[in-house]
């Protein structure tokens, strides 16, 4: 006679059910710091490259029209069998009466700044710097103001851009020429905008002297303005730092860490632009 052993199915203990949930929520909490720790990384990688992205867009649009500034179109030259000399060329950047004084441009001169922006501008702030130039179109080569617009090529017409900071931590430029006026949101992200002046004189025209403030300039330096440096503090979309200031230097102002101390971070970049036409 055969025999069956009968087995009794039995499930977890409490002990065992116990030891279960532990591991598991010991598990859960180590997969939710991972997590935390990846969205923290993450928001301070994303802060960190909005505000060079900010920075070097910035720097790129200012740069690229800045050194095109005082452009003046050959085909306002007198040319005797189609040749043209540079010493007609200085002699119309001289002469020419595109270059007298003209709204807040004395004569001779290109560029003009401000250590207080102007607020009849889109949405300024009139705490921080900015600045001027104007120039000409070629009808020959085709140029575009920071508007992405052609500029107007007929002789005689100018066109004025001005960079500067709006309420709204964004550079903007303004553009005024033949076609009308307007103003236009180059990059986000800006807090900060302060500018030099490299200047010569009468008797060292392509050559910097020294650097000024627009405030400490005068009427008799703005023709020999031979570079423009430019400061900008620009700022993240996000906060994801501590809050504990830090106090940064942008030319000739330094920003107090009271200023700073939201979380957000901040990058400074600083630019020298030769203008062309001055040398």
């Amino acid at each position: 006679m055969v025999s069956v052993m009968q087995t009794k199915n039995t499930g977890f203990s409490l002990i065992e059910l116990l030891i279960a949930m532990g591991l598991g929520i010991f598990m859960l909490a180590g997969i939710i710091q991972v997590t935390i720790g990846s969205k923290q990384a993450f928001e301070v990688i994303h802060a960190q490259a909005a505000s060079q992205e900010a920075g070097r867009f910035g720097m790129s649009f200012i740069g690229r029209t800045t050194r095109e500034a005082g452009y003046i179109n050959p085909g306002d030259i007198n040319t005797v069998d189609g040749d043209e000399y540079a010493a007609d060329l200085v002699n119309l950047v001289s002469n020419n009466t595109y270059w007298a004084a003209q709204d807040d441009f004395t004569e001779g001169a290109i560029v003009v700044g401000a250590d207080s922006t102007n607020t009849a501008l889109t949405d300024a702030d009139a705490a921080l710097d900015s600045f001027s130039f104007r120039m000409e179109g070629d009808a020959n080569n085709p140029m575009l103001d920071c508007a992405g617009a052609v500029i107007d090529s007929n002789a005689g017409n100018f066109t004025r851009m001005s960079y500067y900071v709006d309420t709204n931590n964004q550079l903007r430029c303004a553009v005024s020429g033949p076609s009308g006026d307007t103003s236009v949101v180059l990059v986000s992200g800006v807090e900060d905008l302060q500018v030099l002046y490299g200047v010569g004189n009468a008797s060292t025209t392509k050559r910097v002297l020294r650097y000024l403030t627009a405030t400490q300039m005068t009427s008799t330096d703005w023709p020999y303005v031979v570079t423009v440096r430019l400061g900008m503090l620009t700022r993240s979309d996000n906060t994801p730092l501590d809050t504990t200031g830090k106090s940064y230097t942008l030319l000739d102002k330094t920003i107090d860490a009271t200023a700073t101390a939201d979380g957000r971070a901040r990058q400074v970049f600083t630019q020298t632009i030769a203008l062309r036409s001055q040398l």
